[in-house]
């Protein structure tokens, strides 16, 4: 039994070294090999979610959005609490055009503390182009509500209730947006 968990060990420490010698290379350029050192961190230890991230923002910086996108399902499997983990997931299912997986990562990433008002902004945009305009108008207002500053969202807010027809209201909605602004 002990044999087993020093064995055990052993593999989390070559797993460990692995992930920090695919670290290094990636941020030296050398993407190939930072990719075969994730992959054994991976192999060694197939539940070390950091190793599965890496790989993936590798394979998807190598043009590989398809390996990346299974790798980082994989990470947000092992780390659901982690909002950085999911909105790249999100960013790469959005990339895939799969658009019903994007808006499900965003949301868990929206729930996260480690989210910005950014990934809620992605959301939006996700939900627009899976032709949801109900849930991204309302995910929108909800951004005018959280930052009265971002000028991105009170823009669609303002598009959105134009195209519904609500012109009373895109006006109001656009001018407290001048007047919360202080550079106006």
């Amino acid at each position: 039994l002990g044999s087993v968990s020093n064995d055990n060990l052993a593999r989390m420490k070559d797993a460990a070294a692995n992930l920090n010698l695919g670290t290094a290379l990636s941020q030296a350029g050398r993407g190939a090999e930072a990719v075969k050192a994730f992959r054994r961190a991976v192999e060694l230890a197939p539940q070390l979610s950091g190793a599965r991230f890496n790989l993936a923002l590798e394979l998807s910086k190598s043009g590989d959005a398809e390996g990346a996108a299974a790798e980082m399902r994989a990470a947000a499997g092992l780390n659901p609490d982690a909002g950085g983990y999911q909105r790249e997931l999100a960013r790469l299912e959005a990339a895939l055009g799969k658009w019903d997986a994007a808006i499900a990562a965003y949301r868990s990433c929206t729930e996260s503390e480690e989210c910005h008002l950014d990934a809620h902004t992605e959301l939006a945009v996700a939900l627009e182009n899976a032709g949801r305009d109900e849930e991204s108008f309302a995910e929108w207002r909800k951004l005018v509500e959280l930052a009265p500053l971002l000028p991105t969202a009170r823009h669609h807010l303002v598009a959105g209730l134009a195209k519904r027809g609500e012109l009373e209201e895109a006006e109001r909605v656009a001018a407290a947006g001048t007047e919360a602004d202080p550079a106006n």
